[in-house]
């Protein structure tokens, strides 16, 4: 895989992925992801990998789109 200045990366490195998080705060309240895995509670900050071809911002704002978007479907007193 060549780099920018066209020097080729070793292997070791070509499975390193990208990825991106964010800390979202409301006031005193903080954006927590819940992963239930293994009938325990994870929690984590919204984050995920960056695409290729992606630049960090864009990553960043796909990323609390999809971990965050509100879903009407779960929205208490409809």
């Amino acid at each position: 895989m060549p780099t920018a200045s066209g020097a080729s990366v070793p292997a070791l490195f070509s499975r390193i992925k990208i990825r991106t998080a964010a800390l979202v705060f409301c006031r005193d309240d903080v954006a927590l992801i819940r992963r239930d895995r293994d009938s325990v509670a994870h929690y984590s900050v919204p984050r995920g990998n960056v695409e290729p071809g992606e630049d960090l911002g864009s990553a960043l704002r796909r990323e609390l789109c999809e971990e965050l978007a509100p879903d009407a479907e779960l929205a208490e007193g409809r």
